[in-house]
């Protein structure tokens, strides 16, 4: 059952929004477990709760949030007494834990506040084998434990994402919170959200001949990418990669034979590689966005690089005229850089713009402001 309540509701503001819904989507779509990191107050658990109860309406999902003193029956269960006194059996009562089979995703909330006991059960948790359905757990987290003990726990997360705050809107954030009151529905997390139909077909779907000639050549592509950048995929990394990649196909062409890998599937490859390191999850993104698009991914690398060097000028306060033309200086050569873009790819949009953009930035630098970062 999908709740469809969603008229005259407010959307959550900002970039980071979609990048949470992309995560929670693909988690759904391919059943794996995935993992936000990222500091309190960005919405993490809200926009998962938001689009969960939007898909499988209010009682469909599970919600954990864990403490330092969660019991285990939280999350294996209590002794079903009736059926020990009726059958002299000793059974758990799954009802209202991750093993209740009404419910189709489980939140964990604050999954590094747990205790030992907790992650313990969590290990069988995210390796369920006894349905047939995935049931996918969305989990987020403020920081991570540190150890070895907590690898095995995380390494079930086949999917990450990093939280990494950027640019706010801050005038739409306000309005969205201030035309709500308490009794209204949660903001709604923008763009398109998958139906229950969707997702069991996603599950159930076998590729056709056309499909698997796409996923070929887009896992050779990423492989030999991969490769470049010195990192190795080993067997059940390309397993992961293949199940994102179809069923995400699956899910946004509607067809098991596509002939193409659709661009938001390959997109999707940025959630797969699981990182405790947060540099490292943006080196796998940036890799990932070099594949899907060449130019916009050596855009976006010149423009991140002109960014830090304003922003670095900004941020200091005793900056002579020299200074600041020696800056505009080093700027003039990231719009070198974009010339030769632009004689690379001629007429391209988006190179011109990107060119004009940090051609601007020299005014920047003169009044001391700082840009936007990606």
């Amino acid at each position: 059952m999908t709740n469809t309540n969603v008229l005259n509701r407010s959307t959550f503001v900002g970039a980071y929004v979609d990048d949470l819904r992309d995560l929670y989507v693909t988690s759904l779509v391919t059943g794996w477990h995935s993992l936000v990191i990222g500091a309190p107050g960005w919405g993490k658990t809200d926009i998962a709760t938001s689009l969960l109860t939007d898909v499988y309406g209010p009682d469909g999902f599970l919600m954990l949030r864990l403490n330092e003193s969660m019991l285990p029956n939280k999350i294996e269960g209590s002794t079903d007494m009736n059926h020990l006194i009726n059958h002299s059996e000793f059974r758990l009562n799954p009802a209202n834990t991750p093993y209740d089979p009404r419910y189709r995703a489980v939140i964990m909330d604050e999954m590094g506040r747990g205790n030992d006991a907790a992650y313990s059960l969590f290990m069988d948790v995210l390796d369920r084998k006894e349905f047939k359905s995935p049931v996918p757990v969305l989990a987020t987290a403020n920081f991570l434990p540190t150890g070895k003990k907590y690898e095995g726990l995380f390494d079930r997360f086949a999917l990450w994402h990093w939280v990494t705050p950027g640019a706010l809107d801050a005038r739409k954030i306000a309005i969205a919170q201030a035309t709500r009151r308490e009794t209204d529905p949660m903001l709604q997390v923008p763009g398109r959200l998958p139906t229950v139909a969707e997702l069991d077909f996603c599950y159930n779907a076998l590729p056709g001949p056309d499909a698997l000639d796409a996923l070929g050549d887009a896992i050779d592509l990423v492989q030999a990418e991969a490769t470049k950048s010195g990192k190795l995929l080993h067997p059940r990394r390309i397993g992961m990669f293949a199940k994102i990649l179809l069923r995400m196909g699956y899910y946004l062409t509607g067809s098991d034979n596509f002939s193409k890998i659709p661009e938001g599937a390959m997109q999707a490859l940025r959630f797969a590689w699981p990182s405790p390191v947060e540099a490292e999850y943006k080196d796998w993104g940036s890799l990932i966005a070099k594949i899907k698009d060449p130019v916009q991914a050596a855009i976006d690398g010149i423009r991140s690089l002109a960014a830090v060097l304003v922003n670095e000028a900004a941020g200091k306060t005793d900056l002579t005229d020299d200074d600041k033309l020696g800056y505009i200086k080093s700027l003039m050569q990231f719009d070198k850089s974009m010339k030769t873009l632009i004689e690379q790819y001629p007429g391209n949009a988006a190179v011109l713009a990107a060119r004009q953009e940090i051609k601007s930035w020299t005014a920047k630098i003169t009044d001391g402001e700082k840009v936007d970062r990606l």
